[in-house]
């Protein structure tokens, strides 16, 4: 079986976290059974409700419920989704020569811009281990949210 690229890894990873999201929704909505199915596949739909209006949701009911959260790994999380997904494999190569000597290291960079707007270079490999770390972080919250719920 072929291995994953980090981008398939990374568009996987995002569709499980919207995918929770909306269980959260709909959980705490509770939508009555005739319009459940409109619910789900209009309302919930990502080109009516983006993935950042559902994590304001998720942080309005996590405050409903009295559940503490951390949206802020949500927040990063999202910042590197959208890294990866809207450049290139091969678009921001940097190099950095040390001075007085003939080496030099390259590496190719992820352009991420965070939720206040700051943008930083990131190595890919790196930003695909922080992406990792903030996956998992954010899939334990939601779980957890979803078990306050039931």
């Amino acid at each position: 079986m072929e291995e994953k690229s980090n981008l398939e890894v990374v568009i996987d990873c995002i569709s499980t976290i919207e995918n929770n999201l909306d269980q959260i929704i709909s959980s705490f909505i509770a939508p009555k059974e005739s319009s459940y199915h409109f619910f789900w596949s209009i309302m919930l739909d990502s080109s009516i409700l983006p993935i950042g209006s559902k994590i304001k949701l998720f942080v309005a009911i996590s405050q409903n419920i009295d559940a503490k959260t951390n949206p802020t790994v949500l927040h990063k999380l999202i910042a590197l989704r959208n890294a990866f997904a809207h450049q290139g494999s091969n678009e921001n190569p940097v190099f950095i020569a040390q001075k007085g000597t003939k080496e030099c290291k390259g590496f190719n960079a992820l352009k991420v811009i965070s939720q206040s707007g700051r943008v930083s270079l990131m190595d890919r490999g790196k930003a695909f281990e922080q992406f990792n770390q903030h996956y998992k972080a954010s899939l334990d919250m939601l779980l957890e949210i979803k078990e306050k719920l039931k």
